[in-house]
């Protein structure tokens, strides 16, 4: 499993009205874009559920589980980090590998 393709959910639980202002912040600061040309990722998109105003869901598709583990250490990682307490109040992130 280590070579297959890995996607990570993200589901961040935002501040009351801070969602789009944090979608929002993670674009202007450059973070999106810096993530997306990351060796190996194939996708660093976000989505906000119809029914919870206060959650943003993050796909990130990486080729394998080194690339992932990889941005883990990045400076868009301790750039989003720098900022994300200031909109988000809970973060969970679950990986998953495809079925072959």
């Amino acid at each position: 499993m280590e070579n297959t393709p890995l996607t990570i959910i993200v589901t961040y639980k935002t501040k009351p009205g801070m969602a789009k202002a944090y979608f929002e912040k993670v674009v202007s600061s450059g973070v999106a874009e810096g993530v997306r040309k990351e060796e190996g990722n194939k996708g660093y998109n976000f989505y906000m559920p119809m029914e919870e105003e206060d959650t943003i869901i993050l796909i990130e598709k990486w080729d394998n589980k080194a690339c992932a583990d990889a941005h883990a250490g990045t400076d868009n990682v301790k750039k989003l980090a720098s900022f994300k307490g200031d909109y988000v109040l809970e973060t969970q992130a679950v990986r998953y590998c495809k079925f072959e």
